[in-house]
């Protein structure tokens, strides 16, 4: 089965940092009971950044997918939202925040770990 990463980067409301991060530990919680997500990775930007730029951005959350078909389970997941059982932040800002599908390459390549040696 093919595996994807959707992929969302996030600011949400200035002052409301906090309280949407309490809300995104149940709301990620609700999205991988959506058919197909069956990973969560969250990040927050690090402060000192390589390039010396401030990003837009203040979260990036990595949804993993295990489909044939990832468009359908967004689709899902995005029929699901705003609903009682998976209600959205009014510390969220949909302006800025920007959603990804990510497809696998074929020559992923990773460091051998230090048990591995």
């Amino acid at each position: 089965m093919a595996t994807h990463a959707f992929v969302l980067l996030v600011r949400p409301q200035l002052g409301r940092e906090d309280e949407w991060v309490q809300w995104h530990r149940g709301h990620a919680r609700e999205v991988l009971k959506v058919p197909g997500f069956v990973a969560c990775k969250r990040f927050r930007i690090a402060t000192s950044q390589p390039s010396g730029r401030e990003s837009p951005w203040m979260f990036m959350i990595v949804y993993e997918l295990e489909t044939t078909d990832p468009i359908n389970c967004i689709a899902e997941l995005r029929r699901r939202a705003g609903t009682k059982t998976m209600p959205m932040s009014e510390a969220s800002d949909p302006s800025k925040t920007v959603s990804l599908l990510w497809e696998p390459m074929q020559d992923t390549s990773t460091q051998p770990s230090a048990r591995d040696t």
